[in-house]
């Protein structure tokens, strides 16, 4: 199990880190209604938001299904010449890859990379897009955790804490 407090957030991924990102599957898609911490799940399940069709807060023990994501260190890619050279090869089993908008930076969904071996796929999507790409490129990779419950806490303060799916 893990809880708010051990889930640190965002930031420039190195070599030696990477960020835990969890998504409340009702409540995330393209857009999300706050950050992709525990923390911040918890904060906004704590009040009502009728923008997102919740007129009253999460119940105390209320269940959601999760999604968490491993966030990878960038590859970087640089242009030369006619040609694209990448920091490292692709994990197979990443279950995100997307170009940012510079470093550290999100991404636009046009942006998300997808194929069956997702190596090629990368260099694929740089052949058909050098046009529009600056000499270098930083690419967003995650790695998918099991399918997670994550179940709210309201008090003494708001937190969340998920469990994988047996």
């Amino acid at each position: 199990m893990t809880d708010a407090s051990s889930s640190k957030g965002q930031g420039v991924m190195s070599e030696e880190t990477s960020a835990m990102l969890y998504y409340l599957d009702d409540f995330a898609d393209e857009i999300m209604p706050c950050d992709w911490t525990l923390e911040s799940w918890a904060a906004w399940l704590s009040k009502p938001d009728l923008a997102w069709h919740r007129p009253e807060p999460a119940k105390d023990g209320q269940q959601f299904a999760c999604t968490a994501q491993r966030e990878m260190p960038d590859i970087i890619a640089t242009r030369r010449g006619s040609d694209w050279s990448f920091s490292r090869e692709v994990n197979e089993d990443c279950s995100l890859m997307a170009v940012r908008f510079g470093e550290g930076l999100g991404w636009d969904p046009e942006n998300i990379i997808w194929g069956e071996h997702m190596m090629t796929a990368l260099r694929e999507w740089f052949t058909e897009n050098d046009a529009f790409c600056e000499d270098v490129e930083f690419v967003a990779i995650a790695l998918c955790a099991p399918k997670m419950i994550a179940t709210y806490h309201a008090a003494p303060v708001p937190r969340l804490v998920v469990s994988t799916v047996q």
